[in-house]
């Protein structure tokens, strides 16, 4: 006789036959129902106030998310503003996308200090982040597309490098 659903070849057992037998035989688990901001499950007893309660948790996970954001706007900030300079002392690109990039940079980190310190500014401060970060990323994107580098002066630096 075969132990528990292992098969014997000549006197040893194979393990995994065993747990995959084990795990068929398992009774399946009844899952919870989660609730729609997929961080609390919910409970279907009945009891009043419960999709006010609900509604109040989604609406919490969905400022924390705004503001984890926001907070993550700050090192994009950084970087679009150094980025910014460097393209503005840099020779290969048109200074004015410098410029542009760093104003986005700045406008980034000050929309998030402002999310954070007073709230009811933040939302002025997103115009400012339109008009500035949009024509920046995009005109430096479609830059990059149809001119690229000035291929002349990248040329010139790296023999004069050497």
């Amino acid at each position: 006789m075969a132990p528990l659903g292992g098969r014997r070849v000549g006197h040893v057992q194979h393990r995994h036959s065993a747990r995959a037998d084990l795990l068929r035989s398992a009774p399946p688990r009844k899952r919870k129902p989660i609730a729609p901001g997929g961080l609390l499950p919910v409970r279907r007893s009945g009891a009043s106030g419960e999709p006010q309660q609900l509604q109040a948790f989604v609406l919490a996970s969905l400022k924390a998310y705004d503001y984890g954001f926001g907070i993550a706007l700050i090192p994009f900030g950084l970087s679009c503003a150094l980025l910014g300079y460097l393209i503005f002392q840099s020779t290969y690109l048109p200074k004015t996308l410098g410029v542009l990039m760093a104003l986005a940079g700045v406008c980034y980190v000050i929309n998030t200090f402002a999310l954070i310190l007073a709230p009811g500014l933040a939302n002025a401060t997103f115009i400012a982040i339109i008009v500035t970060g949009f024509p920046a990323e995009l005109g430096l994107r479609l830059w990059l597309i149809a001119f690229g580098v000035n291929v002349p002066k990248w040329n010139a630096f790296n023999l004069s490098s050497r």
